[in-house]
């Protein structure tokens, strides 16, 4: 699933690749941690059907370093905002790309939650308050 707004802020959320699937690195002359990966979302509905979809990630500093310690294939959660990336390739064309740079990330169990039925509550495990004809410490008076 992925939600982006008019102003280039997302929500996404999905599943890191299997095989290799954060790229760590130090960058810049103070190190600063650098995680880049992609995040697989499903495009659709039930009806219509789904469609995976890569969406291209970084992340920065500390989320960078929460990130790259996740499985591959991980459900993970991501907030932040779309940028659009320009390079010049080896064969001097000019490319472009968008990527969300992360400004939240979660770990989830969006799989394992989906996956398991509703159990009702057994009659017992519900218990009625308790009540008590003992006057409470607001004098009756109502605290509006």
């Amino acid at each position: 699933m992925k939600i982006q707004t008019k102003t280039g802020a997302v929500i996404a959320a999905g599943r890191l690749k299997k095989n290799d699937p954060v790229e760590y690195r130090e960058v810049g002359q103070n190190g600063t941690p650098l995680a880049s990966f992609g995040l697989m979302v499903e495009r659709g509905d039930q009806q219509r059907g789904t469609q995976p979809v890569w969406l291209n990630c970084k992340a920065w500093r500390d989320l960078a370093k929460k990130i790259a310690v996740c499985p591959g294939g991980a459900d993970v959660l991501v907030a932040g905002h779309v940028e659009t990336e320009t390079w010049t390739g080896r064969d001097g064309q000019q490319h472009s790309s968008e990527v969300c740079t992360c400004e939240f990330i979660a770990m989830a169990s969006f799989a394992t939650a989906s996956k398991t039925p509703y159990e009702k509550p057994h009659p017992t495990d519900v218990s009625a308050p308790e009540w008590s004809d003992e006057p409470d410490d607001t004098g009756g008076d109502l605290p509006f």
